[in-house]
């Protein structure tokens, strides 16, 4: 691989998964505090059930934005998802265009750094630390990316850090697969009244491959390293704070076709316990890898997809119906019978 591609590509790869972690962050609060205490699960009841059908769908979207990578935002994606990711694919190309002047050309990485002005005020700075120094990111190596109140646009504005830490890279004409740590040191975005904030780290694989019909299909599978992850923030009217049990793994699939029909799509599944402090205690996760939430490209919500949520003796079930509605179904005593049904609208649950 070739230094220059070897940069774009670990460039993308940390874009990508900054937005994975700030795009519709349904969070609250500062963030970057201590996790908190080991609670018990909390139980799901009939009076707390709307609660928890929220903050499962906020979890998922504080998870999602596999639709950053590309290199053009997805077309109709929520505006508050597209502003996290046109910061983070403008920062890209501000890094990876070949005219950045002679001054930032380099022999070899060894350790590279370079500060570049946002578009509307603010800057980046790239750090490239080739450990091995043999002009290609592979294992060892460091690839850090702050942001100092980096604005790309009116609305949006992303504060700092995010550090990869490389632990193998591999690629074909046609695929590209990288392991390794990622970092986040209250990497925060502001987008148009959204806040959110994420601090601690993720074991995480990374992997993107183009097939004969030229559909790009890119999947990013991650697990909370130890310490946990906090994803805090807030919105206009819904305020909470994340915090990822070590273990809590993540999975995001995007596919793209090389033509606008089909559209593309993405799916993200979610395993794993979390503490939400609206509903001061925690609840686990599940999500059978043959029923993930699947979201169209250009669709307002997700269209399908199945995930439970356990509490004390007690487990809620959450079926996506449709892009307008989902079904909540919940089993108060755990004994296997859901004894109470509803639909609500996906407006009420991502508010």
């Amino acid at each position: 691989m070739s230094t220059r591609l070897a940069l774009d590509r670990t460039l993308r790869v940390a874009a990508f998964t900054a937005a994975i972690l700030a795009a519709g962050c349904g969070g609250g609060g500062g963030g970057g505090s201590s996790p908190p205490a080991q609670p018990q699960l909390i139980q799901i009841t009939s009076l707390n059930q709307d609660a928890v059908a929220r903050a499962t769908a906020a979890t998922f979207f504080s998870m999602t934005g596999v639709r950053a990578l590309p290199v053009a935002p997805s077309p109709g994606a929520k505006a508050r998802a597209n502003g996290v990711n046109e910061v983070a694919m403008h920062a890209l190309a501000k890094v990876t265009a070949p005219d950045r002047g002679a001054g930032a050309k380099v022999g070899r990485l060894d350790v590279y750094s370079e500060t570049l002005a946002c578009t509307l005020g603010g800057s980046m700075t790239l750090t490239v630390d080739d450990r091995d120094n043999n002009l290609v990111m592979s294992a060892g190596d460091v690839l850090t990316i702050g942001f100092n109140q980096c604005r790309e646009d009116a609305s949006t504005m992303i504060s700092g850090t995010l550090m990869l830490g490389i632990s193998s890279a591999a690629e074909t004409p046609t695929s590209l697969q990288m392991s390794g740590t990622f970092t986040y040191q209250q990497l925060t975005v502001i987008d148009d009244g959204y806040t959110s904030a994420v601090n601690g780290a993720m074991h995480s694989v990374y992997s993107e491959s183009v097939d004969p019909m030229g559909t790009l299909t890119i999947r990013l599978s991650s697990t909370v390293a130890a310490g946990g992850l906090i994803a805090s923030g807030s919105t206009p009217v819904v305020t909470d704070t994340f915090t990822y049990d070590p273990g809590f793994a993540s999975e995001s699939i995007e596919v793209t076709p090389s033509t606008p029909t089909p559209p593309g799509f993405s799916t993200i599944a979610l395993n794993g316990t979390v503490h939400v402090a609206s509903l001061g205690g925690r609840i686990t996760i599940t999500t059978d890898p043959m029923t993930p939430i699947r979201d169209t490209f250009g669709a307002p919500y997700p269209e399908s997809g199945q995930v439970t949520v356990l509490g004390i003796a007690s487990r809620l079930r959450l079926t996506v119906l449709n892009t307008e509605r989902v079904r909540v179904e919940l089993d108060a005593n755990d004994d296997g019978v859901f004894e109470a049904t509803k639909e609500v609208l996906w407006v009420d649950l991502m508010p």
